[in-house]
């Protein structure tokens, strides 16, 4: 038994967490790393830029005051405590106290932290800054009546560390509204989904039990809809293609047993004739002309069948160099005989298509022979140039087609209202696009009773 795998609801809110815990672990990471490190920075040029503007005020000192608990020294330092809320010291060049802000406290932490920057005796006017054991500080030196003094300025990173351990404990309390967030839109998120998907999978369901009469219902703008519509979309041509076989059945059984019924009858009556020894010549003649009308009748409705069957199977098609308006007037003269007093006239320019022969007259016999079927009045057929391709117009007299019957124009085994009660099966447009189709045309109805077909020009070639 295969493993049942994880549900569009279950990949969504896994994503959804994944998501969450990702985001969580970026903050704890990274996030929280650059947030102290960028505080810390902060807080060292702050003191920096202390230390720097304490300069002007130790130079200022007369040397004579340059001692242990001078008020001149103790204002400044002073000063600088006010400003940083931190802990301010001054040394001599012999590392002796001049001046400390909190001068009972006994910190070995500020001793160590500046040890270093005192035995590494600084120029003139250099300040340097660092942290050690939790301090931030910053060491100035500077030169009054040429003695040496440095001055340091530090500051514990409680404070500055205050906010990040404020955030660290705020995580995972945002962990945990972050995955209930998650959760909470991944079920409603899924909630959505799997309910359009189980309408879908119902109406998927339903074509198959109750057949293409259902209609697949569409909705939203999303990836579903699309595959909704896309469903819908083959319904309605399967629909249509299902009422046009059987609109074929019809029509082909009409169209088979009227001939064949008739094509019996002739031969039963040629055959009680010849028995009985009661036939003359002519009307022995007049008996086979039905009979031949009806086998016409039957050919033509298996060549339909069999151009049909060439062009779904994509048989090629020849592409020669041919005069299209040459091919069209020996095709029009094949109508002379039937057009019962009504006027075929073929006009336009000479020119050269690439096609295949026995296609391309196959289309204008389909197109003439509709004119002639359907329409009414003369016949009129223009042959033109149209850049790198030409045109055959075939336009009769007639009202032509009417707007509700557009779209079934082209359509196998489908006949207008006009066509009901004449003889075929509705298959000569369809016929003439797919051959127009293996030549690289098109066959279009441009309005009215006019029906346009396009082929590519012979374009030569360089020996």
């Amino acid at each position: 038994m295969r493993p049942r795998r994880l549900g569009i609801r279950g990949r969504v809110l896994a994503s959804l967490l994944l998501a969450s815990v990702a985001t969580l672990a970026t903050a704890v990471l990274v996030t929280l790393p650059l947030l102290e490190s960028r505080l810390e920075a902060d807080r060292l040029a702050d003191l920096r830029g202390l230390a720097r503007t304490a300069r002007p005020a130790l130079q200022s000192v007369s040397p004579a005051h340059l001692k242990a608990g001078s008020p001149e020294l103790t204002g400044i330092v002073d000063r600088l405590q006010d400003r940083t809320s931190g802990r301010v010291l001054l040394y001599d060049a012999r590392g002796r106290t001049l001046a400390d802000t909190s001068p009972r406290q006994v910190t070995p932490d500020i001793a160590l932290a500046v040890e270093g920057r005192l035995r590494a005796r600084p120029g003139n006017d250099e300040t340097t800054s660092g942290t050690a054991h939790g301090l931030a500080y910053a060491v100035a030196a500077t030169r009054v009546g040429g003695e040496r003094l440095t001055l340091v300025i530090a500051k514990r990173l409680d404070d500055t560390r205050a906010a990040s351990q404020v955030l660290r404990r705020a995580l995972p309390w945002a962990g945990l509204v972050a995955v209930v967030v998650a959760v909470a839109l991944g079920l409603l998120l899924s909630r959505g989904l799997l309910s359009r998907l189980t309408q879908l999978h119902a109406d998927a369901r339903a074509l198959h039990e109750e057949g293409l009469d259902h209609h697949v219902a569409v909705s939203g703008g999303d990836e579903i809809a699309d595959v909704a519509g896309a469903l819908e979309e083959m319904r309605a041509r399967l629909a249509d293609e299902e009422a046009s076989r059987k609109a074929f059945l019809s029509t082909a059984s009409h169209e088979l047993r009227t001939p064949l019924a008739t094509l019996q009858a002739t031969l039963e009556l040629l055959r009680e004739g010849a028995v009985d020894g009661r036939l003359d010549a002519s009307a022995t003649a007049a008996q086979a002309d039905v009979a031949l009308r009806q086998t016409y009748r039957l050919t033509a409705l298996a060549t339909d069948l069999l151009d049909l069957s060439r062009i779904d199977g994509a048989a090629p098609l020849r592409r020669e160099p041919l005069e299209l308006l040459e091919l069209t007037s020996g095709v029009a003269r094949e109508f002379g005989a039937r057009m019962n007093g009504r006027k075929l006239d073929v006009d336009g320019d000479e020119v050269i298509v690439a096609a295949d022969p026995l296609a391309t007259a196959r289309i204008v016999r389909i197109l003439l022979e509709n004119a002639r079927a359907h329409g009414a009045g003369d016949i009129h057929v223009m042959v033109m140039p149209d850049g790198s391709r030409a045109r055959v117009t075939v336009r009769d007299e007639g009202t032509g087609v009417s707007p509700g019957e557009m779209e079934r124009l082209f359509v196998r085994f489908a006949r207008g209202e006009s066509a009901r009660d004449r003889p075929g099966a509705g298959l000569g447009l369809p016929i003439a696009r797919g051959l127009a189709h293996g030549m690289e045309g098109e066959v279009t109805h441009v309005g009215g009773s006019a029906f346009v077909v396009t082929l590519p020009r012979w374009i030569p070639t360089d020996p």
